[in-house]
């Protein structure tokens, strides 16, 4: 019987003519003179002059090679790409070279950087590979993930948000929150940058996914929609049920106009995801816990290996965090109430410390414990409203009612639930205990509002749907719920004594965004500090004998500063501050990290403690792997916890015993992304154009040298004075993104003082001055050089 001849599926953007025209010419020539293949483009499939999507999956399914054209990023193709993908399909890849940028994009496309590309010029390159088929890749997913590893469908919902806080992405990401469902969440405000593994292992891990794409308008929108459907098409591939979001106007691509949700405005695309939730997730909706297994000490030992050491970001992982919390000494002073502000770059372990002080605090039943730590868009909303007011005096004012409506109503709350908990069999609550209770069921709608929330709902008790642009409204908010408020909390306390007030606020920089008006959230935060001043007075009785207020805020490092400089007194703010560092003793560092191990493996001494260290790790020196890792990262947890989470995901994923050097190779890479792209967040609000200078970096002289004067000129194009250079520099030194070498010279430069030393110095009287070398992003490199760094 004679065989059908073997399938290849051409994918390819048909809006470009040079590269249309040569796959056209090569597929006609190769099915003229081939027999065991048989070579089909998608244009092929077209019915009465349209092509139907599914027809496209089908041969898809059907071929034995999925080749395409990646000269650009197309979505449809990258959609089809990712489907490919995930029906185990061999792979060949083209890219025409005469295209500008067209190696650089595909090279800056993370998610392809393991698979392998063809060059081509014409149809002659094109027909040499499909003859030959050399070059064909076999991506298999069970090469990338270990998938026996995996606990398949555990999770209801996996969400990839949107690149940007547009006011529809930050509703349906605080409504999806707010659901009883798993999910699964690539939250990029608090971790910049995902791997490959981590998507694929997320996909496997999910029943449904959501993805939300950025309007087309957007900056680099092209880019981040490109992943995003590639990502869409890799879960269709793996058989899960998958939707995108999208804001109108639209132009939806061939492929998933079928899957698109298209929305008008926030909530519209509330309304949708609602229903498309209802309709596919609620019926496979997963019930119960996955329980934990008690298992004996070896097995958990494997688990070190197979499942990391925890979460980088605290708030993720809250519960567990409190059983290896490390009392650092910043922790030590929160207790003592010596200090109002913790600062610290981001991943410094603030977050760790709110969670544990706020834990502390909720023992003592003295303490009303106020937590504010509000979402984005609650931050955006108060930002926006205050810009009603033309003068600084009548800002000041708006911004001073913010905090008085958001502590008083917290407070009311927690008066209520301590006089809830007396709620005994004959117990009579007393005259202030019902003022309390009255006022609470009177504003119980009103308490769980955030401020622009409470002030559209008073505008209509007032019957004025005007007040919202009325600057009046803070006598209204002062008159309606304020001063009652204050009134009864007041009285109440007259029969409270020896009694704190603690405000602990952390992400108030969570809406930091170079592109609003920093100097006003600077004063959003600054009027908090006002405000808790003259709490004291507004609800303390005049016998009162004991009433403490205390305020504990954290906050970035690169935040505190610019409110430094704009604070009309910033000695204050310098004395009431502490700064996180973990640079002066990482000692504390190993600790925590050795906490974990502790934790997870349920280790009794320091003995058994060390031994996870031998024999889980090789990388091949005679060093101790922590100083490895120390001398590779930036002394934070975050960055200990996420580079050390990527060994394990490498070990496992290769199937190792132990942590080898094939598996820190594979971390340095996700970690010098990572390190970068939460370098950019940081670093942003000062240097707004210094995603441009890395984005050049990374493209051509990553774990490259370059001369130093070179390195300049490119700061300098970016409209940078000379003196914002020097700062920039400065601050990479601090956070490992660069190192400089001197020519000829053996060691690094990794601080500014020695770099301007070496800049000047001339060796001999008529010898020209030092030539200087800069390495961005230098992790490779410092690996190599450890034993030389001092």
């Amino acid at each position: 019987m004679k065989k059908s001849p073997k399938n290849i599926f051409f994918a390819y953007e048909s809006g470009h003519p040079e590269n249309k025209d040569a796959i056209h010419k090569a597929v006609k020539e190769f099915n003229a003179h081939q027999k065991k293949y048989r070579a089909k483009t998608w244009e092929d499939l077209t019915i009465s002059g349209k092509v139907i999507n599914k027809t496209i999956f089908d041969q898809i399914e059907k071929c034995d090679i999925f080749a395409c054209d990646l000269t650009y990023l197309n979505h449809n193709v990258l959609f089809e790409l990712g489907y490919a993908i995930g029906k185990g399909k061999k792979l060949l890849i083209f890219l025409n070279k005469n295209i500008h940028n067209a190696v650089e994009q595909y090279r800056s496309f993370k998610i392809l950087s393991n698979i392998g590309y063809v060059h081509f010029e014409n149809h002659k390159g094109i027909l040499r590979e499909l003859q030959n088929k050399v070059n064909v890749y076999n991506v298999l997913i069970s090469q990338l993930v270990n998938l026996n590893q995996i606990k398949k469908n555990t999770h209801d919902i996996f969400y990839i948000s949107s690149k940007s806080n547009t006011q529809a992405a930050l509703e349906l990401s605080d409504y999806l929150k707010s659901l009883s469902y798993k999910i699964i969440t690539d939250d990029t405000s608090e971790v910049e940058y995902q791997t490959l593994i981590w998507y694929l292992t997320s996909l496997f891990k999910s029943n449904h996914i959501i993805i939300h794409l950025l309007p087309i308008s957007y900056i680099n929108s092209n880019y981040t929609n490109s992943e995003s459907s590639f990502f869409a098409g890799l879960g269709l591939g793996l058989g899960k049920k998958t939707i995108l979001v999208a804001q109108k106007p639209f132009k939806a691509p061939i492929d998933y106009s079928d899957i698109l949700i298209e929305y008008d405005d926030a909530i519209d695309c509330l309304i949708k995801i609602e229903d498309w939730i209802k309709t596919h997730v609620e019926p496979f909706k997963i019930t119960g816990k996955i329980k934990k297994l008690d298992i004996h000490k070896e097995e958990k030992k494997l688990n070190l290996i197979k499942l990391g050491i925890g979460c980088e970001i605290a708030e993720e992982e809250k519960n567990e965090l409190l059983n290896y919390f490390i009392e650092i000494e910043a922790y030590r002073k929160s207790l003592e109430k010596t200090i109002s502000i913790f600062v610290g770059q981001k991943g410094t372990g603030k977050s760790a410390v709110f969670i544990k002080l706020c834990d502390d605090l909720s023992k003592y039943n003295k303490n009303f414990n106020i937590i504010i730590k509000p979402d984005s868009d609650e931050l955006l909303d108060n930002v926006e409203l205050s810009n009603l007011y033309n003068n600084e005096r009548s800002k000041k004012s708006f911004l001073f009612t913010v905090w008085a409506y958001v502590v008083y109503a917290k407070l009311i709350e927690l008066i209520f639930s301590k006089i809830k908990n007396k709620n005994k069999p004959y117990y009579s609550p007393s005259k202030e205990e019902k003022a309390i209770i009255e006022f609470r069921n009177k504003y119980k709608d009103e308490l769980h509002l955030n401020f622009y929330g409470a002030i559209l709902k008073l505008s209509k008790i007032i019957g004025d749907d005007s007040l919202i642009n009325n600057p009046s409204l803070l006598n209204h908010i002062y008159d309606y719920f304020i001063t009652e408020a204050k009134n009864i909390i007041r009285e109440y306390f007259k029969n409270e004594k020896y009694f704190s007030v603690n405000i602990l606020a952390d992400n108030l920089d969570k809406t930091w965004d170079f592109k609003n008006d920093l100097s006003l959230q600077s004063d959003m935060i600054l009027s908090l500090f006002e405000f808790s001043s003259k709490l004291v007075k507004d609800i303390k009785a005049k016998n009162e004998s004991e009433i403490k207020v205390n305020i504990t805020i954290f906050l970035r490092k690169d935040i505190f500063d610019f409110i430094l400089k704009n604070s009309r007194e910033p000695d204050k703010l310098t004395v009431r501050a502490y700064e996180i560092s973990w640079e002066k003793n990482e000692k504390i560092l190993r600790k925590l990290i050795e906490k974990r191990f502790e934790y997870n493996l349920n280790l009794k001494s320091k003995e058994e403690i060390e031994k996870v260290w031998i024999d889980y790790f090789d990388f091949g020196n005679n060093r101790h792997p922590y100083d490895t890792i120390r001398k590779i990262i930036v002394s934070r947890p975050r960055d200990a916890i996420f580079f050390m989470s990527k060994l394990f995901e490498s070990a496992v994923n290769e199937d190792h015993s132990k942590v080898n050097k094939k598996d820190l190779d594979y971390a340095i890479d996700a970690y010098s992304n990572f390190l970068q792209k939460n370098i950019v967040a940081e670093m942003k609000a000062e240097f707004p154009r210094i995603d441009e200078l890395f984005n050049k970096l990374f493209l051509e002289y990553i774990n490259e040298k370059i001369e130093f004067e070179r390195f300049k000129q490119l700061v300098l194009s970016l409209n940078y004075t000379k003196e914002k250079f020097e700062k920039l520099i400065e601050i990479l030194f601090k956070k490992k993104f660069i190192v400089c070498l001197v020519d000829g010279e053996k060691g690094i430069i990794n601080n500014l003082s020695t770099l301007n030393y070496k800049l000047s110095e001339k060796k001999y009287l008529f010898f020209p001055k030092n030539k200087i070398f800069v390495i961005p992003n230098p992790q490779e490199y410092l690996l190599k050089q450890w034993k030389k760094i001092e």
